[in-house]
């Protein structure tokens, strides 16, 4: 049995130093350590055996701007993700894991989901899920590429973003739309499990 990973607040020194800059970059680390792999084997089979594909994926570690101390990124009901120092009423939606723990790296405004009343949120990862990919992740060498994602069942987000004005927007798609195949300039950075 994989050990307890603590769930831990929002640390910015841990946001600078392990999520890429870029998602260039991440792809970069994720494609020299054939991280699709284990995407499709035992990260895979992990998420199946505790029952979490649909509630979370496996992303690709990645930031979209830097931030400074105050701040976080945070996805407003709008469906953009600001860089904002109002922190009221949002939950995790992206955690990595780093040096045993599992740090929340993007965040939720709640209310952004249809029917997701004020004041709820993302639901947190179950522990003995977080163990057990965490083991896997620390084995193959993957904590500071494949993080974990909130997931909503049969959607698909597609993100650009504004590095100068330090917003990045997301699209939700049902998967398998039409407008996904015919984006030539998209990348997968998240990966859900059926």
């Amino acid at each position: 049995m994989a050990r307890p990973i603590p769930l831990v607040e929002y640390n910015h020194d841990v946001y600078h130093s392990v999520a890429n800059p870029s998602l260039h970059d991440a792809l970069a680390d994720f494609h020299a350590l054939n991280a699709m792999h284990y995407i499709n084997t035992s990260i895979r089979d992990c998420f199946l055996r505790h029952g979490v594909e649909k509630s979370f994926t496996a992303c690709i570690n990645h930031r979209h701007f830097d931030l400074s101390p105050s701040e976080r990124n945070v996805e407003e009901p709008d469906g953009r993700a600001v860089a904002t120092t109002e922190s009221d009423n949002i939950t995790p939606c992206s955690w990595l894991f780093h040096a045993g723990k599992l740090y929340p790296y993007e965040f939720k405004r709640a209310g952004n989901d249809d029917g997701e009343a004020a004041g709820e949120g993302v639901m947190e990862p179950p522990a003995a899920f977080v163990g057990e990919l965490g083991a896997i992740l620390v084995e193959t060498g993957l904590c500071d590429v494949i993080g974990l994602q909130a997931y909503s069942e049969g959607v698909v987000g597609m993100e650009s973003t504004d590095r100068e004005k330090r917003v990045s927007t997301t699209r939700s798609y049902p998967e398998g739309a039409e407008e996904l195949k015919s984006t030539r300039n998209s990348v997968v950075a998240s990966f859900a499990f059926f």
